[in-house]
């Protein structure tokens, strides 16, 4: 169980410096009273805004609990170590768990773990995944191997929308898939088709670069060739000038072997196919412009290769999934059915058990059915109906609502499901007789032992019974807030919650008899 320890606000309207002690008692009922116009809404929402329930307004709220049940990784708390929340609002709100920012979002997400609060905007109690859940915590306890089902039904069905997610996609892209098969195809081929080897782009430039010097280099050849042929010439001078000719002889063979090795080279690139070798190179450049490397460009080869095998097998593919599909929705149906059989059986105990506790509001015939769909869903193949008197529960009025509310919070309670908490009541006795508000007062104290309560109440019945009753005053526009600790002080309260201002001797008497009941 997580309950307050203690909380401080500060400058929220009209509270200036609020400082509230709490008891841990058997009974952990908390109220607060007050005329009409003190500030008792402005103190719950206070309180709310530190769990991310209402705005934040307060410059500072802050408050310790005792923390007896909950782990909260994220912040490495673990259990039975105290739980710290800070709120301060200056233009924006921040706020603080253990000392580490949080946003309001995780807060809210932390705190709704152990934090409820019942108002008439609220009624998540009856929403259908909630019931349902409530009737499968139930099962869960008094059967083990429903729990196995439950969480095969889940695990199996998370599966199933995994499969037919996927299916969608396969079908999507079946539809176009012939023609991302031929563009597929159409890519492979071209590659395929040109698909140079390494250094052979290289090689085509050297080859184009030679061609295009052909002519030139031709001509200049014949020209070389004619002076080495006259070459011969200069040795008669020589052996006149008694000059030695080894270095022109040297000279002459170089330059004759330059000659000829460039003749030779010039000579393969007669069977050259200019126009084939020109187109290859345009080719290339264009496959190396696209791809930015031949690297890249048999890496794309084989992811459109993989593509393509996978697309020439979509239909055996989507084939297959049909089939698991199919057979995990039949399995789905079955587990549905025995979930439904479990569930059906203990409505009637539940229904039992709301209806004693709507005795002692003055209310009766709560109905609750499990409606089967036609489809499963992710719950099962049910949806909850429910009703008070034949009538639904959107039709029904505010006090009988949370009067209903109540009585099925007292049954959780009787079931030990509720690990406790912190339980916020706005109002909960509000336009209620005597009567009525004398049930809710017995409901309400019962469920403190379960849950921390805090509540406002106009009605002495409640306000009686509570472990710990906060007065709120007003006086000259500042609200405060101080504990009544006598029963004198507390009589006194009750007694102006009856009589109004003037406080007559019955109100004394029947506050008396409340208080010492």
């Amino acid at each position: 169980m997580v309950k307050i320890n203690n909380i401080t606000i500060k400058d929220y309207l009209s509270f200036k410096n609020v400082k509230i002690n709490l008891k841990d008692d058997e009974s952990n009922l908390v109220l607060f009273t007050g005329a009409s116009g003190v500030g008792k809404s402005i103190l719950m929402n206070a309180i709310l805004s530190n769990f991310g329930i209402k705005p934040l307004e307060a410059s500072v709220v802050d408050m310790s609990l005792n923390n007896q049940s909950l782990n909260i990784e994220d912040f490495e708390i673990s259990k039975e170590e105290d739980i710290f929340l800070k709120g301060m609002k200056n233009v924006k709100a921040k706020y603080l768990l253990n000392d580490l920012n949080i946003s309001k979002k995780k807060l809210s997400e932390i705190t709704s773990l152990f934090v409820k609060h019942i108002s008439l905007k609220n009624v998540d109690e009856f929403e259908n995944e909630n019931v349902l859940d409530f009737i499968d915590t139930l099962l869960s306890k008094k059967d083990k191997k429903y729990l196995t089902t439950i969480n095969l039904y889940k695990n199996n069905y998370k599966e199933l929308q995994r499969l037919r997610s996927e299916l969608n996609i396969l079908l999507k892209e079946q539809d176009k898939v012939e023609e991302l098969k031929d563009f597929l195809s159409f890519e492979i081929d071209k590659i395929n088709k040109i698909k140079p080897e390494e250094g052979e782009y290289e090689e085509l430039q050297d080859i184009k670069k030679k061609l295009s010097q052909k002519d030139r280099i031709e001509k200049q050849l014949n020209e070389a060739n004619s002076v080495i042929s006259n070459f011969s010439n200069i040795y008669p001078l020589l052996e006149t000038l008694e000059v030695e000719p080894t270095i022109v002889e040297e000279c002459q063979n170089y330059l004759e072997n330059i000659v000829m090795e460039t003749q030779n080279n010039f000579n393969h690139l007669e069977d050259i196919d200019i126009e084939n070798t020109l187109d290859r190179i345009t080719e290339i450049s264009n496959i190396l412009k696209k791809y930015g490397s031949l690297e890249n460009m048999y890496k794309t080869l084989e992811e459109k290769e993989k593509e393509l095998e996978k697309y020439n097998n979509i239909e055996l593919e989507i084939k297959q999934m049909k089939k698991k599909i199919l057979t995990l929705n039949e399995e789905l149906i079955d587990l549905a059915s025995q979930i439904s059989k479990k569930r059906n059986k203990i409505v009637p105990d539940i229904i039992k058990g709301v209806n004693t506790y709507l005795e002692q509001l003055f209310l009766k015939n709560f109905d609750l059915k499990l409606v089967e769909t036609e489809n499963i869903y992710n719950l099962g193949k049910e949806q909850v109906e429910i009703s008070l008197n034949n009538t639904n529960l959107n039709k029904i009025s505010s006090g009988e609502f949370n009067r209903l509310r109540l009585a099925f919070l007292s049954l959780k309670s009787d079931f030990d499901l509720a690990e406790g908490g912190i339980l916020f009541l706005d109002e909960i006795d509000a336009n209620l007789s005597g009567k009525e508000s004398e049930g809710i007062a017995n409901l309400v104290k019962k469920i403190s032992y379960v849950f921390q309560v805090f509540s406002i109440s106009h009605q002495p019945q409640l306000t009686s019974m509570a472990s710990q009753h906060f007065l709120i005053e007003k006086n000259n526009d500042v609200s405060t807030v101080r504990e009544l600790n006598s029963n004198e002080e507390r009589i006194n309260e009750i007694a102006r919650m009856i009589s109004g201002k003037n406080i007559t001797e019955e109100a004394i008497l029947f506050a008396s008899k409340l208080i010492k009941n």
